[in-house]
């Protein structure tokens, strides 16, 4: 309970006072006569259904003023979102006409074949690229001759479809397991499936499917208390950290995504509960158990809070927003709390 208390008391410490990543709020002051472009169109994150990236890089960001890039343009910031073709070929063909920064955002790291791993790893050797990463405290691990120093950690967050209220009638007959559950990816995942406390609804997929579809997804989500997921073999911080919480769900994650989450405010025990490999089946069992009902609910409320305060696609624009007012006034990233990569030493888990 001490250490609980004195884990609370550092996280909204950090929050207070430092915003959601403890970077220092109103750093980033209005620049005169700045362009920011975002290149080509986001209509096709429409394809994913917690139309998180949609959100941050279709709506959020161009409500705020971002334009989409066409040729010849002015721009001060340039971001190009998981296009890593396109942001190669336009660095070398620009490498001397172009003057503004140039951002790229990527998801995920790992990759499929060797063809995949090199061009990667080209696109991350380019000498001015600012990388903006939903995962980038793996970089080290993933990709250690990779400018870190040119690496920012901008986390997942929760869409707008997932920001439910607090369900109080929500059930705790079954701890809810969706997504994926191959045993090389999601071991843990896999592992909860074959639990009778655990019960899995598929997931509508990241190919295009209907708003009805979506929305009943949601609703899936918000009538179960309980929410199980995991952060792969790589420890990922998933969406689903941020979504499950955000639909009212109490958040059951492994005990190694603990430090990362950590970072996100998220403190153990108080936010979430954690599991390992071997104490699985108990903490789903105490979760379930009406005999910690108030206990459980008590941590539902707060991590729902969190979320919802801290980890939208609204939050997250904002950030890359500031951000971007920063390497234009002061020809950097301002406010030293951002999450560099080569900061993140608690990622060697």
């Amino acid at each position: 309970p001490a250490l609980m208390l004195l884990q609370v008391t550092c996280a909204l410490a950090r929050l207070a006072v430092c915003g959601a990543f403890g970077r220092q709020q109103g750093v980033a002051e209005p620049v005169q006569d700045t362009t920011f472009a975002i290149w080509g169109s986001q209509e096709s994150w429409k394809s994913y259904v917690s139309d998180e990236f949609y959100e941050v890089f279709g709506v959020h960001l161009p409500s705020r003023g971002w334009k989409t890039y066409t040729a010849g343009m002015r721009a001060d910031v340039l971001l190009f979102v998981e296009a890593y073709d396109d942001v190669l070929a336009f660095s070398r063909s620009h490498s001397h006409s172009f003057a503004g920064h140039i951002l790229l955002f990527v998801d995920d790291l790992h990759w499929q074949d060797a063809k995949w791993r090199r061009l990667k790893e080209d696109v991350f050797a380019l000498p001015n690229l600012r990388v903006l990463s939903t995962y980038a405290y793996r970089a080290p691990y993933l990709y250690p001759r990779a400018r870190l120093h040119n690496w920012v950690w901008v986390p997942h967050s929760a869409a707008s479809r997932f920001l439910q209220p607090l369900n109080k009638t929500a059930s705790f007959s079954k701890a809810l397991l969706t997504g994926a559950t191959d045993e090389y990816y999601y071991p843990r995942r896999a592992q909860a499936a074959r639990l009778p406390e655990v019960v899995q609804i598929k997931h509508p997929g990241y190919g295009r499917s209907s708003v009805a579809r979506q929305q009943a997804f949601v609703r899936d989500i918000s009538a179960h208390a309980v929410g199980f997921t995991c952060g792969l073999i790589l420890h990922y911080a998933v969406a689903k950290m941020m979504e499950i919480p955000a639909a009212g769900q109490l958040l059951l994650v492994d005990v190694a995504m603990a430090p990362a989450l950590r970072e996100l405010n998220y403190v153990a025990g108080h936010h979430y509960m954690p599991y390992s490999m071997f104490n699985m089946s108990d903490v789903v069992r105490r979760a379930l158990d009406p005999a910690h009902r108030r206990e459980v609910n008590a941590i539902r409320a707060r991590g729902h809070a969190l979320v919802h305060r801290w980890h939208t696609t609204r939050e997250r624009a904002r950030e890359i927003d500031d951000m971007a007012y920063c390497m234009v006034k002061h020809n950097r990233t301002c406010g030293g709390g951002w999450r560099f990569a080569e900061r993140c030493e608690f990622t060697a888990v």
